[in-house]
């Protein structure tokens, strides 16, 4: 299920909530399904760094649990995680095994009676780094000016 226009304006407006209140979090999306699923590609998904969905959809109750702990995970370890949600029978078939990464992939078993295969992409979303900078003088200035370029949240503290 893709999101409406209203929709995708409040997962916008939760974003940029969180951004401003420096909360972790993850952006799910569906990339690609196989047979038939509750999602569909292009389908997102907000996670908090629990891995709870705060807004969206990337699937009902049987893609929750992988999509969630992807979320933990890329959130914790500040790396983006590529989960692949199958039936234990084509995991049998293409020597998969569920909870295993292999070539940057994990995979999951998808206990759905949909029998159907997706693929989550999981994009963990970190608060601006900080960078608190004492002094008055040409270097402090200069270190505030750059530290900007490189997106840090700066705190510049000038004595009286």
């Amino acid at each position: 299920m893709i999101l409406s226009r209203s929709e995708m304006a409040r997962l916008e407006a939760r974003i940029q909530l969180l951004k401003e209140q420096g909360v972790p979090f993850a952006m799910a999306t569906v990339v690609r399904t196989v047979n038939s699923t509750s999602a569909s590609p292009g389908g997102k998904a907000l996670l908090d760094q629990d891995g709870n969905i705060l807004i969206g959809w990337v699937g009902g109750g049987c893609a929750r649990g992988a999509v969630g702990k992807a979320a933990r995970e890329a959130i914790a370890s500040r790396t983006p995680q590529f989960v692949s949600l199958r039936p234990q029978e084509l995991l049998d078939t293409e020597g998969l095994e569920a909870g295993k990464t292999r070539e940057g992939v994990r995979y999951a078993r998808n206990g759905c009676p949909s029998k159907g295969t997706m693929d989550v992409f999981v994009e963990p979303v970190l608060p601006l780094p900080k960078l608190v900078i004492f002094g008055a003088g040409p270097v402090a200035a200069a270190l505030a000016e750059l530290a900007g370029w490189f997106d840090f949240h700066r705190t510049l503290v000038v004595p009286d």
